[in-house]
């Protein structure tokens, strides 16, 4: 699995060699923006190509590890972890089913844990940040709202 921050509580470290051609990884690596295609990208197999995704630089296989990302007034976004072995150039879902466990935002107001079943999530206000917890030994992935009250947790992860 790969979780798209560094699991020592560093800064975010982002791969670009990932990055949909959408998506732009500032020079320090640690915030990304969408905008317009970027040209001469490599259609590297690491690459994803049909989805505005991008994921950390430095894997982890154990453990128990932690990540906060500002989300502020974004409209959409999907953060979590994502298995290695996740398909980059084909229709995909954010779901367990796809080695992704990720909840989202879509449309400024909705919120989801993806799973087979739908699970809207039910928040009291719009979070600045998001956070994501990350339990190797235990097959855990839990998220909150900032505030480190737990509002989901994906299960059988591993």
């Amino acid at each position: 699995m790969r979780s798209i921050l560094h699991p020592d509580l560093k800064v975010v470290t982002l791969d670009p060699d990932t990055a949909y051609p959408h998506v732009m990884v500032s020079a320090c690596r640690t915030r990304v923006s969408a905008g317009d295609i970027q040209p001469n990208l490599p259609d590297n197999p690491e690459r994803f190509t049909r989805y505005n995704i991008v994921l950390g630089s430095e894997g982890s296989v154990s453990g128990r590890h932690y990540w906060e990302v500002e989300v502020g007034g974004k409209m959409a976004w999907g953060l979590g972890v994502a298995a290695e072995s996740v398909n980059r150039k084909e229709k995909i879902s954010l779901c367990p089913e796809d080695g992704f466990w990720t909840p989202v935002l879509r449309n400024g107001d909705e919120y989801e844990a993806c799973t087979s079943t739908e699970n809207l999530l039910r928040l009291p206000r719009k979070p600045q940040h998001f956070s994501i917890y990350l339990d190797f030994p235990r097959g855990l992935v839990s998220c909150d709202a900032g505030d480190m009250s737990q509002i989901f947790t994906f299960t059988d992860t591993c």
